[in-house]
């Protein structure tokens, strides 16, 4: 896994694709270029990125968390459950919090 931190990170919420195998396959830099993209509303791309939803259309969402850096290295090798491994150790997220 080749993630590392990154502190600038700050003006917008990035959104990060995976595929239906949970590998990234996609990074957006916001919620409503993701939607365009998928042709999806940007609620149900938010549901999956915070919670409420596993997925959407198969694929599975999660913003980038401000403190992670992804590499081009981690297209199609970085796992989901690595990255959301990883978001424990970082701020907790609204998934966390819930409940």
């Amino acid at each position: 896994m080749t993630m590392k931190k990154n502190l600038n990170n700050k003006t917008s919420n990035p959104v990060l694709v995976f595929s239906p195998l949970k590998r990234f396959i996609g990074y957006f830099h916001s919620l409503t270029a993701a939607a365009a993209a998928f042709k999806m509303s940007r609620s149900s791309i938010h549901q999956a990125c915070v919670g409420p939803s596993i997925s959407c259309c198969g694929l599975y969402f999660r913003f980038l968390a401000n403190d992670i850096e992804i590499e081009n290295g981690d297209y199609g090798t970085l796992r989901l459950e690595e990255y959301d491994s990883c978001l424990l150790y970082t701020s907790p997220s609204p998934r966390d919090i819930s409940g």
